[in-house]
Formats: C-alpha cells, sequence, structure tokens
C-alpha cells in the first residue's frame, strides 16, 4: 500500500514538473526573428487639411526566425496601417503602408502605430507626423 501511495505521488510530482515547464515556441522553430525598421519615423512636411499622405514604413528581418506581424494599430481613426501576415524570413524584407487622413486634423500631426510581432521586444512604435495647413474659413 505504501509503495502504492509513494509511486502515485512521484508520478504526480513528475506530472507537475512536466506541466510547469515552458513550452517549445512552435511558432518559430530554428531561432529568434529580429526586425529592423530603415526608419521608425515619418515627417510628411505641411500639407493642406483634407490630403492623404501615405507612407511604407520598410523592415528586415535580421534574425533567423521567421518574423511574423501579429498587428498594426493606429492612435487614431485617420491614420490606417496596413501589413501582410505572410511569415518574413530571414533577410528579407517587409513593408508596413501607413496611411493618415488629414480631413479635420489641422495644426500639428503626431500619430502613432503600434506595431505587434514575435520578436524581442515585441512592440514597436512608428510614428507619422507633420503640420496640417486648415482650410480657409468660408
Amino acid at each position: 500500500m505504501k509503495t502504492c501511495i509513494n509511486t502515485s505521488l512521484l508520478f504526480l510530482a513528475f506530472i507537475f514538473v512536466y506541466a510547469c515547464n515552458p513550452k517549445e515556441n512552435t511558432q518559430n522553430k530554428g531561432g529568434q526573428p529580429i526586425i529592423n525598421f530603415v526608419t521608425k519615423e515619418f515627417d510628411f512636411g505641411t500639407i493642406n487639411e483634407g490630403e492623404k499622405v501615405q507612407y511604407n514604413f520598410k523592415f528586415v528581418n535580421a534574425g533567423n526566425g521567421d518574423l511574423i506581424i501579429k498587428s498594426a494599430e493606429a492612435s487614431c481613426g485617420c491614420t490606417v496601417p496596413k501589413f501582410s501576415d505572410k511569415p518574413v524570413r530571414p533577410g528579407e524584407q517587409g513593408e508596413i503602408a501607413v496611411e493618415f487622413n488629414s480631413e479635420g486634423k489641422p495644426g500639428a500631426a503626431a500619430k502613432n502605430v503600434t506595431v505587434r510581432s514575435n520578436t524581442n521586444p515585441e512592440v514597436t512604435i512608428l510614428t507619422v507626423k507633420g503640420e496640417v495647413i486648415p482650410k480657409p474659413k468660408k
């Protein structure tokens, strides 16, 4: 009876230790991706209210594992990021297109895009900024 209890406790301890170990990252076998943007900030200069400005933030995967962009979220509805959900292989390039619509946004503008990926750190902040000349008052 005592042997049965000891065996059961040993078995449960083994299960507990095994369950507490971190699992292998199955999305990224072979290495860690590194996202290197050419620039993280784009200054569009001065535009007239109502104009749209687009910029492609280019990056390279400088790591040795596939890079996956999980999300790209703008700080405002006037800014729209677009990206591919396909993995970027080590050494390959990718881009995140960001469009800013200046309608109703006169004055200084600085809009952020929060990019989440399977890198460390997970979050990268991109910024588009500039000056919007207001429409003439009627």
